[in-house]
């Protein structure tokens, strides 16, 4: 029986490795503290996500004892320590680019229709979602746990920050997409 079976499970639970739990814990954004409504917090567990840290360019992530134990499937969503240590990122700014993270693995969950079956169907129109439909797929769930506004904030910073990673128009529209559902 692994820790998340002996006791009620807890939104912090998604989190693993205690160096991660620890760092989250002093810049006060463990899942607790996000402010997930119950529908949102369950969602994250049915899915098995986790969550965990890395710190670049590299870092191990020690597994022992093994926190995942009884679980057929998991996904992992890394997410990189240093990135948000930046100091023009607020904490909720930090939360909502996790919740975007997440959102990936609900938009991966989704069933596809392939291009054989869509051509069966009569949809030649059918097309292999783009980069910026996953993108849109991924602020989508954190817009809809209530941080919208601080993804497009985030963006914004994130540009200014880091040009030559996120200075496109599709960063742009997906700023627009997140003010315009936010008011």
């Amino acid at each position: 029986m692994n820790d998340e079976t002996a006791r009620s499970w807890g939104i912090d639970d998604i989190v693993i490795g205690s160096s991660a739990r620890s760092w989250l814990n002093r810049k006060n954004l463990l899942p607790s503290k996000w402010g997930l409504d119950q529908y949102h917090a369950e969602k994250i567990k049915n899915a098995n996500i986790r969550l965990t840290l890395m710190y670049s360019p590299a870092s191990v992530l020690s597994l022992a004892p093994n926190p995942l134990d009884g679980l057929a499937e998991v996904r992992l969503v890394v997410i990189d320590a240093n990135a948000f240590e930046h100091p023009k990122l607020t904490r909720e700014e930090n939360i909502a680019t996790m919740l975007h993270e997440i959102g990936h693995v609900f938009d991966d969950m989704q069933p596809k229709q392939s291009l054989v079956d869509a051509l069966k169907a009569g949809n030649y129109n059918a097309t292999t979602r783009s980069p910026v439909q996953r993108e849109n797929a991924a602020d989508d769930f954190a817009r809809e746990a209530g941080f919208g506004q601080h993804i497009a904030s985030s963006l914004r910073k994130f540009v200014e920050i880091h040009p030559e990673k996120f200075a496109n128009a599709g960063i742009d529209e997906r700023i627009r997409r997140m003010e315009a559902e936010t008011t």
